[in-house]
């Protein structure tokens, strides 16, 4: 198996954790956290421990930091890792179901349940999160995370670093902006356009997402 290292030990690493050992591709053999969460995993305390985990031959990284409406943090440790000379492998859960015709970028997650359809394209370091569905000819861009339980019908456009909230519903041919912050349960029927904030059924705009 090839030996990899997680950075972040939340709730979210913990998802990613189990979707890794159910693959049985890779080694954990380092996650760079302080917290303790009894995983049993041996933990890094500094950032500066991944220089010398590289130089040590570690050569794959992920980001196991969630984000809600602000992936800031995410995008941080990418540069830092990606500048090390990290790779960034595709974490799919064994229980997914993901089109063959489907292209996917560098360091995405795709969590139990979900369904990626067919010419779907999602961008570098995504979530697509437990039960999301996502349908024919999407485009999610990168830094997006799609909450649990998100439904996109077909040719829905995602913009970079947004954020659709848990059991949120996009219509076909829908376009949403960049760094748009979607409330759970929203049922969005219309275009977005950046920076916005939005709920409910229908979607509103809600002040802007800073």
């Amino acid at each position: 198996m090839k030996k990899i290292v997680l950075i972040g030990s939340g709730g979210h690493c913990k998802s990613i954790i189990d979707s890794i050992k159910g693959l049985k591709k890779f080694d954990i053999v380092a996650i760079v956290e302080k917290k303790e969460d009894g995983l049993g995993i041996n933990k890094i305390e500094k950032n500066e421990e991944l220089s010398l985990l590289y130089k040590s031959g570690i050569r794959n990284a992920f980001i196991a930091v969630g984000s809600i409406g602000n992936p800031s943090a995410r995008m941080k440790l990418y540069e830092l890792l990606k500048n090390m000379g990290y790779k960034f492998p595709v974490i799919i859960d064994k229980t997914a179901i993901v089109s063959k015709s489907s292209k996917i970028e560098e360091g995405v997650f795709i969590g139990k349940g979900a369904i990626v359809n067919a010419n779907v394209i999602i961008k570098k370091q995504c979530i697509i999160n437990s039960g999301s569905i996502v349908e024919h000819d999407c485009i999610i861009n990168e830094f997006v995370h799609l909450a649990p339980g998100v439904t996109l019908s077909g040719r829905v456009s995602i913009g970079e670093g947004t954020h659709v909230g848990t059991n949120s519903t996009i219509i076909q041919n829908v376009v949403i902006g960049k760094n748009v912050l979607i409330g759970a349960g929203s049922v969005i029927i219309r275009d977005v356009s950046d920076g916005v904030k939005i709920y409910g059924n229908p979607g509103r705009a809600a002040g802007t997402n800073e």
